[in-house]
């Protein structure tokens, strides 16, 4: 399953949604779907933004989880 770690990061931080909006001009609502993990697509703009003000790699905001088996987790087939 692909996550996207921005709740965790901005955590870590100490960063509010609303100062990332801020810093990127990236709207709240696309950050409240990153944040809470609900997102379906997301725009290389937004990616690259993000990734830009956090100094972060990709691989860092959005990433690939396996199963305790090695396998990838398929959030869709529950």
């Amino acid at each position: 399953m692909i996550t996207c770690n921005l709740s965790r990061i901005l955590g870590e931080r100490r960063m509010t949604r609303k100062e990332l909006s801020e810093k990127t001009g990236i709207a709240m609502y696309t950050l409240a779907q990153l944040y809470y993990d609900k997102w379906k697509g997301v725009n290389r703009n937004t990616i690259d933004s993000i990734c830009t003000v956090l100094n972060l790699k990709v691989g860092d905001l959005i990433e690939l989880k396996k199963d305790d088996e090695g396998g990838y987790i398929d959030r869709w087939k529950r």
